[in-house]
């Protein structure tokens, strides 16, 4: 238990520097893209949709990894303290959840 603990917390902390590293980096890259979508022309506002999207979507690549890391790290409890059937109902209801 205690190694899950520890490995979890490892698994977050690498998350958080990944974060820290990556987020200056997209939030400048979007800002510079954002405002050139005014440019006097209609590809500018195609790069710049395109290209804040990737920001976003890239930005949530680091949390859906570090999910995955942790349901790896904790499966094992999870299914002998829950049972299949209501792990697969929380995540059914995990991916059913509409957007804000």
């Amino acid at each position: 238990m205690l190694g899950r603990i520890i490995g979890s917390l490892v698994a977050i902390g690498i998350y958080e520097t990944i974060m820290i590293l990556l987020l200056p980096r997209l939030l400048l890259s979007s800002g510079q893209v954002a405002g050139g979508q005014f440019d006097n022309s209609d590809s500018s506002f195609v790069y710049a949709s395109l290209r804040m999207g990737f920001n976003g979507s890239f930005g949530g690549m680091p949390s859906i990894l570090l999910f995955v890391v942790l349901l790896a790290i904790w499966w094992a409890p999870l299914r002998q303290r829950f049972g299949k059937q209501t792990i697969a109902i929380a995540f059914g209801l995990l991916l059913g959840v509409a957007p804000a």
